[in-house]
């Protein structure tokens, strides 16, 4: 399995659950052709999110600014919901609102603290729950060769034991990666960036790995940039996904431990190389590098409605929370 990285949080939501699973994966050189990076029709990525999700864990921001989610009361309509939103400053209308189920992202223009928001929109008898669009982060991976190539979780896990008796799992069975993206191509991008003077073309490559069979990934769905293919700019996603279930006894990288399931990329999280495609969209200047990678409850929330309704049996979220 091979899984580059660009240089440069919860298992568990207020609305929906998961499990993490221990990460682990090799290094494997490969080349990448580049090619130019165009911004999704459909972008909903602001400038303002994508540095709220890359920041939260280096300046401790714990929610996207001014967004909120929120649950009305069983029987409540439009009326009941326009009449809780007045407590807003800004008023949002009901068709305003972007649902996810039966759970509205209620974002304010004027106030930034989601907090306050909150607190403003529980004290309506309409609501019956709300709180801020918290954040959470891509857990930490080490990245030196001696932890990534041993696999000694697996001899630890007594694994060639079970492969004897259920070699790889069912292939009927789907685990959902609710991650980066999971990437199966071997591909960069090129775009131009601003480095704090000038602009400068910059090749990135994507989380890549030649050790999956593209008929194993299915249904697909990216919640973050919402058109194109899953792409994982980060390699965290496809990290995972190589220790539940990357190709084996092929002779290649390393081994996967239900290597026959089928894995459904859930991209919800973004990384720094994706935060800086809508810096540069946008002419924002004076980001600064970093590893880290986040996600928003919002989108995680969608991202396990949708592989729960697609047919997924496992759900794999490994991220975290500083609360």
């Amino acid at each position: 399995m091979r899984v580059r990285r660009p240089s440069a949080a919860i298992a568990a939501t207020a609305f929906a659950a998961g499990a993490s699973l221990l990460i682990v994966a090799s290094s494997r050189s490969i080349s990448a052709q580049a090619e130019s990076w165009t911004p999704p029709h459909r972008m909903l990525l602001t400038p303002e999110r994508a540095l709220a999700m890359i920041v939260a864990s280096d300046r401790h921001l714990e929610y996207v600014p001014g967004e909120v989610l929120v649950r009305f009361r069983p029987g409540v309509g439009v009326a009941g919901q326009q009449r809780a939103l007045t407590a807003l400053r800004s008023r949002p209308a009901p068709a305003d609102l972007r649902w996810i189920g039966d759970t509205a992202l209620v974002t304010d223009p004027v106030e930034r603290d989601a907090t306050i928001l909150a607190t403003q929109l529980n004290a309506q008898p309409e609501v019956a729950e709300a709180e801020p669009n918290y954040l959470y982060r891509i857990s930490n991976t080490p990245n030196d060769p001696g932890f990534m190539q041993r696999q000694w979780n697996l001899a630890a896990l007594d694994m060639p034991r079970a492969w004897d008796i259920n070699p790889g799992a069912s292939d009927n069975l789907t685990v959902a990666v609710v991650d980066t993206g999971i990437t199966a191509v071997t591909r960069s991008y090129s775009f131009l960036t601003w480095n704090g003077r000038t602009t400068q073309q910059v090749s990135v490559p994507y989380g890549i790995s030649p050790d999956f069979s593209a008929a194993r990934l299915v249904t697909p769905r990216d919640f973050v940039f919402w058109d194109g293919p899953v792409l994982d700019m980060h390699g965290h996603g496809t990290h995972v996904a190589s220790t539940i279930g990357e190709d084996t006894n092929n002779s290649l990288a390393e081994a996967g431990i239900a290597y026959r399931v089928k894995l459904m990329p859930v991209k919800v999280c973004v990384g720094f190389w994706e935060v800086q495609f809508v810096m540069t969209a946008t002419g924002y200047r004076g980001f600064v590098p970093t590893d880290s990678g986040g996600c928003a409850t919002s989108e995680i929330v969608e991202g396990i409605r949708y592989a729960a309704d697609n047919g997924a049996k496992v759900i794999n979220l490994s991220l975290g929370a500083t609360r």
